[in-house]
């Protein structure tokens, strides 16, 4: 790209089922003291709007917080933090626990991550709002999508569920919806138990540099997943310019120019002021 220096940087991504992030507190300031991670995804944060943002992520660590509460009785709510130094803005409003944010680097296309979480495996509704809003990504965007998908009879290796499987109709029906979207699935080990449940969804998988498991934050029966992954970011080429050496001037020449060009200035000290600007 013409004016655009690239090269690979790594950013490093963590998905957390918290189980109540509010009492876990000094865990995830650990967590991120430890891995200082570009971008950490939050899900059963069982947050209310009464707790304040800055208790979780107080400014000095240099985050900017989106999150959705869930307001009527307990579990849910989830969380997307995003590095500062990242440009990053809210997008596609949707019915339903999903965040979606644009993240903009210089010299690639824009990056769309979301925050997604499906309380039961059965819920139709959460998956039908989640393929809705990812039809208007534009399209070469990069995409990421995390969190907590609750489908626990998912063999990531072969993608598909077993015959005996209740709701094998919607595993199939995530299947389709993957390949319409041109997503790969990125996390093959267990994150809850015997379950791959915390999952990550790219378009661009070549990324993904490396995923494993952390231990889970605090009492939480989920591991955290962690994602190391290597884009091109860009930053402008300057172009050359020419930067004059003064300790290299003839100085001696350009005084007597200097004495020269006085006299010729003097004898045109009547003209108006524009043609003396013109010749100093």
């Amino acid at each position: 790209m013409e004016g655009i220096h690239l090269s690979y940087k790594r950013q490093t991504i963590l998905n957390i089922n918290c189980r109540s992030v509010n009492n876990k507190i000094p865990e995830l300031h650990q967590v991120i003291d430890q891995v200082q991670s570009d971008i950490i995804c939050l899900t059963e944060t069982w947050l209310k709007p009464a707790i304040h943002t800055v208790e979780l992520f107080p400014c000095h660590l240099g985050y900017q917080i989106y999150r959705v509460d869930k307001t009527l009785g307990k579990g849910g709510g989830h969380l997307l933090a995003v590095t500062n130094t990242f440009l990053s803005e809210e997008q596609l409003k949707t019915d339903c626990n999903i965040i979606w944010l644009k993240i903009s680097i210089t010299g690639i296309n824009d990056i769309y991550v979301s925050s997604f979480y499906k309380p039961h495996e059965h819920d139709e509704h959460s998956l039908k709002e989640l393929w809705s809003s990812a039809e208007k990504i534009p399209q070469n965007s990069h995409i990421w999508i995390l969190g907590d998908f609750n489908l626990p009879d998912m063999n990531w290796s072969n993608k598909s569920p077993p015959d005996t499987c209740r709701f094998k109709e919607l595993y199939d029906t995530f299947n389709e919806n993957m390949i319409n979207h041109n997503l790969e699935q990125m996390v093959k080990i267990l994150t809850r138990n015997n379950n791959i449940l915390d999952l990550f969804l790219t378009n661009i998988p070549s990324q993904v540099h490396e995923t494993k498991s952390l231990p889970g934050l605090g009492t939480s029966d989920h591991d955290i997943v962690f994602h190391e992954i290597k884009v091109k970011r860009g930053r402008i080429k300057q172009n050359s310019r020419q930067v004059k050496s003064y300790k290299k001037a003839n100085w001696s020449d350009f005084k007597k120019d200097l004495a020269i060009f006085t006299n010729t200035f003097i004898a045109h000290k009547h003209k108006d002021q524009n043609h003396l600007w013109d010749m100093f």
